[in-house]
């Protein structure tokens, strides 16, 4: 989210202030909400005052029209589900009803899941079902599925992370990091093994690996 104060007293409305951001900013990046101030809250020594940023207010109402074509039914029961409200309307703003960008992820993997591709810059640039509605592609229900052995397996560009240690020269033959977790009292090693495994399977990212030959290598294993 941004707190923004208008220095001439004229607010853009969000949707102008989401794209004219989306143009030099990652989808990703680009604040979900906007809450207008007077001026920002400082402290003694004229500092901004994180703690006294106002929380924002979401908007909670349903309005518009009710959905027609089948995407618009489709998107707002993702809305919906994804929001944690009973009900959506087709020109209700999915930031202002209290969406983020982790949530916007969630909306593009549950509206595939029902048969609507659209991608994570669509849901910024037409953040209402409306809008969705005329970007998103049907998915071809008669197209052979790709096998899950082979998705999101493969060579992938190299991470911020890999490219500091290829930066930095010298032994970096491993790089190690560990977290203590607590488990529930009397859990089984099976437990623990197929949970790992669970998760090893459904994210693609956890089976990353570096290898060095005569370059860097990024790739998901199987």
């Amino acid at each position: 989210m941004a707190y923004l104060c208008p220095a001439d007293g004229a607010t853009p409305s969000p949707a102008e202030l989401r794209e004219l951001l989306g143009r030099s900013l990652p989808a990703h990046m680009v604040p979900a909400l906007f809450v207008v101030l007077d001026a920002m809250p400082l402290t003694e020594n004229g500092k901004l005052d994180r703690s006294a940023l106002p929380m924002p207010e979401f908007d909670t109402r349903v309005g518009g029209r009710p959905p027609g074509a089948r995407s618009e039914q489709v998107l707002c029961g993702v809305f919906s589900e994804v929001l944690g409200v009973s009900e959506v309307g087709v020109e209700e703003n999915f930031f202002e009803l209290g969406g983020d960008s982790i949530m916007a992820i969630q909306l593009v993997s549950k509206a595939r899941r029902d048969g609507l591709v659209l991608t994570l810059r669509d849901v910024f640039a037409h953040p209402t079902v409306a809008g969705l509605s005329g970007v998103c592609e049907l998915v071809d229900e008669t197209a052979v599925p790709v096998s899950r052995s082979v998705d999101g397996v493969g060579p992938v560009p190299l991470t911020p992370i890999a490219h500091w240690l290829r930066e930095r020269g010298g032994p970096t033959a491993a790089f190690h990091q560990s977290l203590l977790v607590q488990v529930p009292e009397g859990l089984r090693e099976e437990d623990l093994v197929r949970a790992v495994q669970t998760l090893l399977d459904h994210h693609d990212a956890l089976r990353l690996r570096l290898t060095r030959k005569a370059a860097w290598v990024l790739e998901v294993a199987e």
